[in-house]
């Protein structure tokens, strides 16, 4: 199963080290990637049994968020950094 969620923290980890600790413009997701996000997002608020604020959905870490074409990260300086949601499916 894809795993957005840590794909997004791994993304902006790398970005906040190459950038002085300097946000993203923006992530931007697909349809689908934003309705995998969001359902990891409430999976995750739900279980540690956090409140979710109006328009949560709209930033991630600080980050904005929208709908795009393509899954991507724009970069401090407009570069467009690809997301591909690593998989944790454990094989026996």
């Amino acid at each position: 199963m894809p795993n957005l969620y840590d794909t997004l923290i791994a993304i902006l980890r790398e970005h906040w080290k190459t950038h002085n600790n300097a946000y993203p413009q923006r992530i931007e997701l697909s349809a689908s990637d934003m309705q995998l996000l969001k359902g990891e997002r409430t999976l995750v608020n739900e279980t540690m049994n956090f409140k979710l604020t109006d328009g949560w959905e709209a930033s991630f870490h600080g980050t904005p968020v929208q709908i795009g074409d393509v899954s991507c990260v724009i970069d401090l300086h407009g570069a467009r950094i690809p997301v591909v949601p690593v998989h944790t499916d454990k094989q026996a």
